[in-house]
């Protein structure tokens, strides 16, 4: 059965501002990311099993601020959501590669003047994605900073789906960005390659 893993990128802000959420963007048309394979012995991290990014396409949408590369061109997905009487907007890329590697980007707009409570929501964007992941356990959820943001990585395993959803989530202003790779194997590597091409354009 292919997997619903990568499909499954849940939003949610569970902080003093928003009331607690789990916003899950409809199904994306990229191809899954997770392939059927006897259960891995260790879910520790493993070594990069695909070549550098040397060679991939470097992406700058027209909005969204940022530009990264991919394995192959990205497609797109863009969607009206809501938080209580908050609306969202949010809008991701994505692709796979030949080794069925997920490669996704996405950046949700928050219209509020209010305040954000950033490691509360950070925190409640990763519960959100553990949330709609089957069977999902967390093994780490580390909060720091990316490019002088607030941030948190995270590793997510999906026993069900034998696959891995490893993130990096950050917020500028109104704005939650998600890095994400969704792989058979809990390969820190390669989401350190894919997150090393992003770079913001403006803010």
């Amino acid at each position: 059965m292919s997997s619903h893993l990568p499909k499954l990128i849940a939003l949610s802000l569970s902080s003093l501002l928003f009331s607690s959420c789990t916003l899950v963007p409809q199904k994306a048309t990229s191809p899954s990311a997770i392939i059927n394979q006897s259960p891995p012995q260790s879910l520790t991290p493993t070594p990069a099993t695909i070549p550098t990014t040397a060679g991939w396409l470097e992406f700058s949408p027209s909005a969204g601020n940022f530009k990264a590369g991919f394995p192959i061109y990205p497609s797109s997905q863009s969607q009206q959501l809501a938080a209580g009487s908050i609306s969202i907007n949010h809008t991701q890329y994505s692709a796979t590669d030949q080794n069925g590697n997920l490669f996704l980007i996405a950046y949700s707009t928050y219209e509020t003047t209010a305040s954000i409570d950033y490691a509360k929501g950070l925190q409640g964007s990763v519960n959100g994605s553990l949330t709609a992941t089957p069977n999902g356990q967390l093994l780490r959820s580390d909060p720091g900073t990316f490019l002088t943001y607030p941030s948190i990585d995270y590793t997510i395993y999906s026993s069900s789906e034998n696959g891995f959803l490893i993130g990096r989530n950050f917020m500028v202003g109104n704005q939650l960005y998600q890095i994400m790779i969704s792989s058979p194997i809990n390969d820190l590597n390669l989401f350190n390659q894919f997150a090393g091409t992003f770079e913001l354009t403006s803010f």
